[in-house]
């Protein structure tokens, strides 16, 4: 009897460690912008949402891929993604997303903003592209406002325009249906309870 009783503690214990650290993490954003008379649309995966930077500070880091955790765009014909790689030889080149020496893409909880320029830096960009630089989306930063967004792939399509900034991008996407804790506490309880009710009438029938 104490060694069942001691079983349904350790288990509801670890229900409600699991209730309490129940989250939405990692963060999904829907990529919807128009550059020229083209519609790009994708989804940009992150680790973080609080007005988080994207990327790495170090910009020879051309691999880093900082607070994301995936991205694809598309313009409706051709899609590229950070899972595309270029074999050269014997050597893989994956496709990154590389920041300039200033950092300006946040995740916020409402979307990915491009921001001003801020600390005096004169230009700079952040750009999601292939590893040969054949498809990209690049936003371009300056210290005198002229910031425009540029885009690449390989069916041709290809377009920059100014953009105002700050400016959105992409919008979080809905988040799935968690359940709440309690309900989880609740319906944990009840299997707990139904479990208890079997083996009592299991010792009760020997």
């Amino acid at each position: 009897m104490h060694h069942r009783s001691v079983t349904i503690s350790f288990a509801v214990a670890a229900l409600l460690a699991f209730a309490g650290n129940a989250k939405a993490s990692p963060f999904t954003y829907n990529v919807d912008f128009t550059i020229g008379n083209s519609t790009v649309t994708g989804q940009i995966v992150t680790s973080c949402d609080n007005d988080c930077s994207l990327g790495t500070i170090n910009q020879s880091d051309t691999s880093g891929q900082g607070n994301l955790v995936s991205w694809y765009f598309t313009d409706g014909t051709d899609t590229f993604s950070s899972a595309g790689s270029l074999v050269v030889g014997t050597k893989s080149y994956p496709n990154n997303f590389f920041a300039g020496s200033g950092l300006f893409l946040e995740a916020t909880p409402t979307g990915i903003v491009d921001e001003p320029v801020v600390g005096g830096q004169n230009s700079f960009s952040a750009i999601f592209r292939t590893a040969n630089q054949s498809q990209y989306v690049e936003f371009y930063n300056t210290a005198a406002g002229a910031d425009e967004a540029y885009i690449q792939f390989a069916d041709g399509t290809s377009a920059s325009a100014p953009v105002s900034v700050p400016y959105t991008f992409a919008t979080m996407a809905p988040a799935a249906a968690t359940p709440e804790p309690g309900s989880l506490l609740l319906l944990g309880t009840g299997v707990l309870g139904t479990a208890g009710s079997l083996v009592r009438r299991k010792l009760q029938g020997c």
